[in-house]
């Protein structure tokens, strides 16, 4: 085993951690992503709800415009 072989193992093996936690950086802030999309969506959802069993509390939003 030469000394530039060790030292290209190192040099590789330093490079893999460095991309894995490069990755676990941009897999953890993709999954904040998706959870905030997630609760965005429920809220979404519950507010599609509420407008179409008439309790939104806006009762002209599908009226036409006086102009009409």
């Amino acid at each position: 085993m030469t000394e530039a072989w060790k030292v290209d193992i190192e040099t590789r093996l330093a490079f893999q951690e460095q991309m894995i936690a490069e990755l676990n950086d941009a897999l953890s802030a993709q999954q904040k992503q998706c959870e905030e999309l997630a609760v965005l969506c429920r809220h979404l959802l519950n507010r599609l709800r509420e407008l179409e069993s008439g309790d939104g509390g806006d009762t002209h939003v599908d009226e036409r415009p006086p102009h009409y």
